[in-house]
C-alpha cells in the first residue's frame, strides 16, 4: 500500500507506454528477442518493479539464481510468474522517457544541458510523492545518497570510500528521526544548472527547500523544522538561508 502511493497509477503508466514504445521504435525491435516482443502492461511492470525491490533486499550470488528452481536461491514466487528472460528484455527495455523521438543532434544537444533529461519527469515526480504522502517531523538532514552505476556516463562517481565505489550521487533532504527520505535530486557535476555566484555546498539546501515550500504553500515556516547539516554543507549563507525561510539550522563545523 505505501509503495503504491509512491509508485502511483501514472508513474506506472509511464514506464508502460515508454517501455512498450522503445520496443517497437528503437533498434531492439532488430534484435532475435526484439522481435519476440510482447507488450507489458501495468500489473507486469508491478511485478517486475517488485523483483527489483526483492533482489536489493535478499542477496544471492547472481541474477540468474533467483529463476532457477533446481537452485538453493530460486525463489518459487519469482519464477512461477516471470521468466528470467522476459526479466531481462524488461530491464533492456525499461523507459520513463521517449528519446527516440529527437534526432541525433537534439538528444546531444538535451544530453550537454542536462545529463538526466530522459529521467528527469520521473524522478521529480517521484521526489513529490516522497513530499506529499509524509509529514515532516521536527528534526531533519542533508546529506548525499548513493545510487551503484559501473556503467559509462558523465554524472558517475568514484568514492572508494562508499559502499558502492562507483555510483551516482543524489542530494537528499531526510527525517532525522526515521531515516524517510523526504525529497531528492540527481547532482550532475558540471552540468548543474545553480544560479550565478551560489556556491555549489549552498545550492542543494536552496533548490530542495524551495521546491518543498512550492509544493506544500510554504508550509516550513510554520512547522517549526530544525535542519542539520555535516561539515561540507555548513556556511553562514547556509544559516542565513534558513533563518529567511523559517527553518532552524544546525550544522557541524570543522576546526582548522
Amino acid at each position: 500500500d505505501y509503495l503504491g502511493l509512491l509508485l502511483d497509477e501514472d508513474l506506472i503508466m509511464m514506464l508502460v507506454c515508454c517501455t512498450n514504445d522503445y520496443a517497437r521504435k528503437s533498434a531492439y525491435k532488430d534484435t532475435r528477442r526484439g522481435k519476440e516482443w510482447r507488450d507489458c502492461d501495468e500489473a507486469e511492470m508491478r511485478l517486475y518493479l517488485a523483483v527489483v525491490c526483492y533482489m536489493g533486499v535478499v542477496r544471492v550470488p547472481s541474477r540468474r539464481h533467483i529463476f532457477d528452481p533446481s537452485s538453493i536461491y530460486g525463489q518459487e514466487w519469482v519464477f512461477s510468474k516471470m521468466s528470467r528472460s522476459r526479466f531481462d528484455a524488461l530491464s533492456r527495455c525499461l523507459h520513463s522517457d521517449s528519446p527516440w523521438d529527437f534526432s541525433p543532434q537534439e538528444r546531444e544537444a538535451k544530453n550537454k544541458r542536462d545529463p538526466f533529461w530522459q529521467t528527469d519527469a520521473f524522478c521529480e515526480r517521484l521526489s513529490e510523492n516522497f513530499s506529499r504522502y509524509w509529514k515532516l517531523g521536527q528534526c531533519s538532514d542533508l546529506d548525499e545518497c548513493t545510487c551503484g552505476f559501473r556503467g559509462k556516463h558523465k554524472c558517475r562517481c568514484f568514492n572508494p570510500a562508499k559502499p558502492h565505489k562507483y555510483h551516482f550521487k543524489m542530494f537528499c533532504w531526510n527525517c532525522s528521526e526515521t531515516g524517510y527520505c523526504f525529497a531528492f535530486y540527481w547532482y550532475r557535476g558540471r552540468s548543474e544548472q545553480r544560479p550565478p555566484r551560489m556556491a555549489a555546498t549552498l545550492w542543494p539546501l536552496v533548490h530542495l527547500v524551495e521546491r518543498i515550500n512550492s509544493l506544500t504553500n510554504n508550509r516550513l515556516k510554520t512547522g517549526n523544522h530544525v535542519m542539520a547539516t555535516d561539515n561540507w554543507y555548513t556556511s553562514l549563507q547556509a544559516a542565513r538561508f534558513c533563518h529567511s525561510t523559517g527553518l532552524h539550522y544546525v550544522g557541524t563545523v570543522q576546526a582548522r
